[in-house]
């Protein structure tokens, strides 16, 4: 029997009309164990955390847009601050550490590159707060950031790759 598997990517942001990666979790083909969410761009903790609570996860993969990428980005570190639009920065966990890495290391192809910069939005948030819940039950987790212009079959391929 196959891993449960938890693939989740985020609906369209700001002034952002479609989020590829939310594409990218609508077109993975259904198979046992594979569990598909698209969330609200929103620093809500618990979504998260019940999203793989609910999946009965053994592996997390998270997707998200990155505007100025021109490769997959495989990220390994999530950064303890929070940015929203209207609200100054502050930490996602008072007094945790200043980085979360991921447990999953996805090794980079000719599609992708390595960073350790998620940023300060909502992907970092759901980096930080996954990789310490995962982190504390032993559940692989990783964390992509995808382009814009990334062709949605090649990122599908990727991401087969990665959760096979």
């Amino acid at each position: 029997m196959r891993k449960k598997t938890l693939v989740y990517g985020f609906r369209p942001f700001l002034d952002v009309e479609e989020n590829i990666s939310a594409s990218v979790v609508r077109a993975l083909r259904p198979r046992g164990g594979l569990v598909k969410r698209v969330f609200d761009v929103k620093f809500h903790r618990s979504q998260f955390i019940d999203a793989v609570r609910a999946a009965d996860a053994e592996l997390v993969l998270g997707l998200g847009l990155h505007g100025r990428a021109r490769k997959l980005r495989i990220e390994r570190r999530a950064v303890n601050v929070r940015r929203s639009p209207h609200k100054p920065c502050r930490p996602i966990r008072a007094g945790g550490p200043d980085y979360r890495f991921v447990s999953l290391k996805i090794r980079p192809s000719a599609l992708s590159t390595v960073t350790y910069d998620a940023g300060t939005y909502v992907c970092n948030f759901s980096m930080y707060v996954l990789s310490e819940f995962c982190e504390s039950r032993g559940i692989p987790y990783a964390f992509v950031h995808v382009p814009p212009d990334a062709r949605v079959r090649d990122v599908v391929k990727f991401v087969d790759s990665v959760i096979r």
